[in-house]
């Protein structure tokens, strides 16, 4: 804060100080008129109507009632239970969506390396105990797949897996 508004603060502070004292010092009058209407004020205005005016008590707003030493510990050990059940609660949440996530990146990875062996065997070859093998592909009925084919299947597999963001 700087200076002139801390100046400004006290001053105003100083000028409203009295102002609250007066009116808490302040009797509060209640009076009825001739037509009957109800009135509230520090002073009746007429002089006539000022007989029949009698003082209100003011009531202080609600205060509750003070705790003992014992009650402040149970509402605060209450408080601390609550927030140690909202942070075993987070805990669990956060370990639900990291197992959810682990989860997701194991289907991802086997699904990469599914993809990795279908075009390696549509590549079309792998050595098995030294020896060459071509593997030749067919469909479900038994029908044979074209080197095109196969090479489309290649090209569509590798997109997905770009897709999906395999290494």
């Amino acid at each position: 804060m700087t200076k002139n508004a801390a100046v400004y603060l006290a001053g105003l502070l100083l000028a409203i100080t009295p102002m609250l004292t007066v009116a808490a010092s302040t009797e509060i009058y209640k009076w009825v008129d001739a037509n009957g209407n109800i009135h509230f004020g520090d002073k009746p205005k007429d002089p006539v109507q000022g007989a029949n005016a009698k003082p209100v008590e003011l009531k202080t707003s609600y205060q509750p009632p003070a705790r003992t030493a014992e009650e402040q510990d149970a509402l605060e050990r209450e408080q601390r239970s609550i927030q140690q059940k909202s942070r075993e609660y987070e805990r669990t949440q956060q370990q639900k969506r990291d197992a959810e996530q682990a989860k997701l990146r194991q289907e991802k990875n086997e699904r990469c390396t599914a993809y990795k062996r279908d075009i390696e065997k549509l590549a079309g070859s792998e050595f098995i105990d030294g020896r060459h093998h071509r593997y030749y592909v067919e469909t479900e009925d038994g029908k044979s797949v074209s080197s095109k084919r196969q090479t489309e299947i290649v090209a569509e597999l590798r997109a997905e897996m770009v897709a999906i963001g395999c290494a």
